[in-house]
C-alpha cells in the first residue's frame, strides 16, 4: 500500500503503525536537509546508524554504475564550510512501513546556492529501535539534464488556489450564490456551533436566506497556508479570518475534478484566547 502526504488526514485504524511513525520519518528527512543546509554535521550524524550505506546510481555510456560513499566522508563534507549553501528540496514523500522497517521515496532538486545543480530521487531505508527511527541506507540518482523547477510550479498553483478561496469568500460578501457552486457535491461545511455540520444541500438551505440581501457574511483573510498532495489533485489549507465574530480559524480540503477545483471540506471555528478560556467555559455553561 502506498502512503503519501494526503494520508496525514486519514487515521489508519487497521494498520500496524501510527500516524506518528510517518511524521517521525518525514522529520528525519527534513532534518537531514536542514543539517546539510546549515553545515550541521552533528545533526546529520544523529540521523544514521553508524554502518549506514550511501549509494548513487547513474548511467554512463549505457552502463549502470553504482558509486558508494562512506558515511563519515559525507558527514565530514557536510560540516566543512561551503562557498554556497547546499539546499536540497523535495517534492512529496511516498512512505511504506512494515513493523520496524520503513522506506521513503522522494523526488528532489539540489541547489548549490541559487543554482539548480542536479535533480533525481532519494530512496531511503529506515529501521526502528524502540521508538526511534534511523536511516540505514540512502540510494539516490543524480541528473544534470531535464530538471524541472517544480517549486515554481507549486508556487503558481498556490497563487491560483489563493485566488479561488478569496473569490469564494468574496461571493459570500456580495451575496453571490456562485459561492455554493465552489463546494463539491458531497462537500461538508462545519460551522461555529456544535450543531452546524452540513452537507452541501443542507448548508444551502440554511444559508440561502442570507444571500437574498446581496450580502451574506464578509470574511477577510489575514493569513493562509496551502499544502499540496504530490499528484497536485488535492490541496488543504488553514486560514486566519477577520469576521464579525472576531478572529476565526478555518481549515479546508480542495479536490481537483475535471480540471476544476472544489471545496470538499471546510471547518470554521471561533478562537478563544487562552487567558480567558475559563471565563468562556463558565459563560458557555450558563
Amino acid at each position: 500500500m502506498k502512503y503519501t502526504l494526503i494520508a496525514w488526514l486519514i487515521i489508519f485504524s487497521q494498520t500496524g503503525f501510527s500516524q506518528s511513525d510517518e511524521h517521525k520519518i518525514i522529520l528525519i528527512i527534513d532534518n537531514l536537509f536542514k543539517g546539510m543546509k546549515n553545515e550541521d554535521s552533528s545533526l546529520v550524524r544523529s540521523l544514521f546508524i553508524p554502518s549506514a550505506q550511501l549509494q548513487t546510481i547513474s548511467i554512463k555510456n549505457g552502463e549502470t554504475i553504482i558509486a558508494n560513499e562512506k558515511l563519515e566522508d559525507f558527514i565530514k563534507a557536510v560540516g566543512t564550510p561551503h562557498k554556497k549553501i547546499w539546499d536540497e528540496k523535495v517534492s512529496g514523500y511516498e512512505i511504506k512501513i512494515d513493523d520496524n522497517l520503513a522506506t521513503a521515496w522522494t523526488k528532489y532538486n539540489f541547489y548549490y546556492g541559487m543554482e539548480l545543480y542536479h535533480c533525481g530521487v532519494n530512496a531511503f531505508q529506515f529501521v526502528k529501535f524502540d521508538d526511534n527511527w534511523k536511516i540505514i541506507q540512502i540510494t539516490d540518482t543524480r541528473n544534470k539534464e531535464n530538471c524541472v523547477e517544480f517549486f515554481i510550479k507549486d508556487s503558481l498553483l498556490k497563487i491560483s488556489l489563493n485566488k479561488f478561496i478569496a473569490q469564494w469568500h468574496n461571493d459570500a460578501s456580495i451575496g453571490n450564490t456562485a459561492y455554493f457552486d465552489k463546494i463539491a457535491k458531497n462537500g461538508i461545511y462545519i460551522g461555529t456551533d456544535a450543531t452546524e455540520l452540513w452537507t452541501k444541500d443542507k448548508f444551502y438551505n440554511f444559508a440561502k436566506k442570507f444571500f437574498e440581501d446581496d450580502k451574506a457574511w464578509d470574511f477577510k483573510t489575514k493569513d493562509r497556508n496551502i499544502y499540496l498532495s504530490e499528484d497536485k489533485q488535492y490541496a488543504w489549507f488553514d486560514e486566519l479570518l477577520d469576521t464579525w465574530m472576531g478572529d476565526c480559524r478555518a481549515s479546508g480540503v480542495l479536490h481537483k475534478t475535471n480540471a476544476e477545483w472544489e471545496i470538499e471540506h471546510y471547518h470554521l471555528s471561533v478562537t478563544v484566547p487562552n487567558d480567558i478560556v475559563k471565563e468562556f467555559i463558565e459563560l458557555k455553561n450558563k
